[in-house]
């Protein structure tokens, strides 16, 4: 059997992720909507890697921007691999599940 541990993450913790090629276009492209409808107010991007080859994101913001991009089977993958690295605060060790269920 397997040890698991839980740790608490929080939608606004960040998260690195390798985006595929696929992946930094759907990024370039995330503006598009509101620069069709406001004028050319924001300038597209590519997504900033760091030296590592990751991006950057607050989780909600990639589930926001990735969700419907992301399912089984879909050929045209978002990520390079499917690692996806948590950044956070030290919490708790061990995370008491009824407990957390009570808050």
């Amino acid at each position: 059997m397997t040890n698991t541990k839980e740790i608490r993450f929080n939608l606004n913790d960040f998260i690195k992720v390798k985006l595929s090629k696929s992946g930094e276009e759907i990024y370039s492209h995330r503006y598009d909507e509101i620069n069709e409808f406001m004028g050319e107010c924001i300038v597209p991007k590519p997504p900033k890697k760091d030296e590592n080859g990751y991006t950057r994101f607050q989780l909600w913001d990639f589930m926001n921007l990735y969700g419907e991009h992301s399912h089984m089977g879909f050929s045209n993958q978002v990520l390079e691999t499917m690692d996806i690295l948590l950044e956070t605060e030290e919490y708790e060790e061990n995370i008491d599940a009824d407990a957390v269920a009570e808050e």
